[in-house]
Formats: C-alpha cells, structure tokens, sequence
C-alpha cells in the first residue's frame, strides 16, 4: 500500500504532463491544425459537386502544392477535387481520411511521394494521422487493418510527448510576439488547391526510390476499396526536384512496373518525372511553385485524358 501511495503522486505528474502534451500537439503544433483545416474544406468542396463523375486528386503534400485542380478541370471538363494532404499521414492516415468520400464513378488519381513508396507498415500509420484523427474525431485512424496493438499504444503516448523545441518555439512567439509562428495557408480554393505562393531553396541532388511490400500492399488494397465503390484508380508519380541518375532512372522503371501491376500509371517516360529546374520548386523538392504547378497540371491533363475518356482498365 505505501509502495502505491509513494508511485501516485509520479503517476499523477506523469498523468498532466500527458495531457499538457495531448493538448499541445492537438491544438498549438500547427502540422494537424492544418491539415484538419484543409481536410475539412476539402472534403466540403468535394461533397458540393453532385456530377455522376469527378476526379479527386489523392496524396501528400506533393498534391496539394503540386497541382492546379482548377485548371485541371477546366482542361478535362470534368469535376476535379485536390484532397492532397501531408505525407507525414502515411497512406494508411490519406486513405482512411479520403475513402468515405469516394462515390461510384469517380476517378481518384493517387500521387504517391517518394518516401511513402518505401514506408514500413508502422511508418504507413504514422502519429500525424493519430493527432489529426484525434482532431477530426476520426477515431478508426488510431487503428489500421493488421496493425500491431503496440503500435497503436506507442502512438497513443507519443500524443501527449511533444518535442521540446515546439513547445519552447511556441511559447516564445505567443510571450514575445503574439503571434503564431509562419506557416502554410490554412483556406483552400473552390477546387481545394493551395493559396500559397511558395519559394526557397530546396536541396538538388541525387535521390533513391524503392516499393516496400507493405506499400505496394495498401495501395492494392485502396484500388479493391475505390472499385468497390464502383469508382476506378489512377497512379501518378509527383514530380521531384533531383539528379536524373542511371541508377535513379532504373528505381523509378522498376517501382512504375511494380505499380503498373495495381492500376494504371500516368508520367513522362522520358524524364521519369524527375525534374533539374530548380525555379519550378518552392521550399521543398516536391512543392512546386505557381509556375511548375501549371506546367506540370498542363502535363497532367495530357496523360489523363486518353484514361477518362473512356473506360479505366488495370494494366
């Protein structure tokens, strides 16, 4: 009883301290306030449109800063919906955010990042998609399909542990300059494209790919998902701002064979979508600016439009 009694008191520092934390990263750590607010709208935008067929651009952050759905629409004339999210979900987090909203007869087009190709299954379900379904009170988002009850817990307590560097970050602009940090827009437009206008100086050099089993696993899975909902699935590579290598080129066949197996893949054979334009890229080398998101939408709407034209078929 007096071991109980001497342990309480640390339990109940270890309790606040969790919840201190919980509170922090759901609503202060800007990554899934944001995401929770381009989600909401995104998903508002897509449920408004009552056509019997739509294109629903799926993915990270490669999408929503990526490509124009507006002008996408314009080019196809058909419906088009940008739900581009944050690849720090994990496809496990981007599908279960997206699926619902999925009706028959939609086109849902998925741009996979690099990093998320080669996710092990833990990665695929990271904590981002805990915070936001949290958020969200998306509460399947705490569990994927197959997923190790240790994940899920370890996850749970990484909600209330935040990095000590937000939580000074944070309180050092609330104190001294009443103000959030910088961060991305938190508002989309009618199609749910980005409002940002982005520049930087995003790192160019060489870049590895490669599809991890669970990837290729999930995302065969999404595609039984969308045809179950009578819709139909395209693959697209994103673009990247890397060297175009030998070695590069063959992972990128290679990975676009393998996903050629689930669904049709849409890119450019000749550049594999790999890109040595640095002023088309804003702060990272898959975030494109105004610029590089028109050129690479305009490419897009190409290879898009022989596949919506007439009927989708697996390769």
């Amino acid at each position: 009883m007096k071991g109980v009694i001497r342990v309480l008191p640390w339990a109940m520092v270890a309790g606040a301290a969790w919840s201190i934390g919980a509170w922090f990263n759901l609503y202060y750590f800007q990554d899934p306030a944001w995401v929770n607010s381009i989600y909401t709208q995104k998903i508002a935008r897509a449920e408004a449109i009552k056509a019997p067929r739509r294109i629903l651009l799926v993915g990270g952050s490669s999408t929503h800063f990526g490509l124009q759905a507006e002008r996408l629409q314009k080019k196809l004339n058909i419906p088009v919906v940008n739900l581009g999210l944050h690849a720090g979900l994990g496809l496990d987090g981007i599908f279960k955010l997206v699926q619902n909203e999925i009706r028959a007869g939609d086109i849902v087009v998925l741009f996979p990042e690099h990093d998320l190709l080669s996710y092990t299954p833990e990665e695929n379900s990271g904590i981002l998609a805990t915070l936001v379904g949290l958020r969200s009170q998306r509460f399947d988002l705490l569990q994927g399909e197959q997923e190790n009850p240790k994940n899920v817990a370890n996850r749970l307590i990484l909600v209330g542990s935040p990095r000590l560097f937000d939580v000074v970050a944070a309180l050092r602009s609330e104190i001294f300059t009443r103000r959030k940090p910088t961060w991305y827009q938190f508002d989309v437009n009618q199609n749910g494209d980005s409002l940002d206008s982005l520049s930087g100086k995003p790192p160019f050099g060489e870049t590895s790919v490669e599809l991890s089993d669970a990837s290729f696993q999930q995302i065969d899975h999404f595609r039984q998902f969308v045809e179950q909902r009578q819709g139909k699935l395209i693959l697209g590579i994103p673009w990247k701002l890397a060297k175009s290598e030998p070695k590069t080129q063959s992972q990128l066949r290679q990975v676009i064979g393998s996903l050629s197996k689930i669904a049709p893949v849409v890119y450019n054979p000749k550049t594999l979508n790999l890109k040595e334009d640095i002023s088309l890229f804003g702060d990272t080398t898959f975030h494109l600016t105004r610029e590089g998101q028109k050129l690479r939408t305009e490419e897009l709407a190409e290879q898009l439009r022989p596949l919506v034209t007439q009927k989708v078929a697996r390769n």
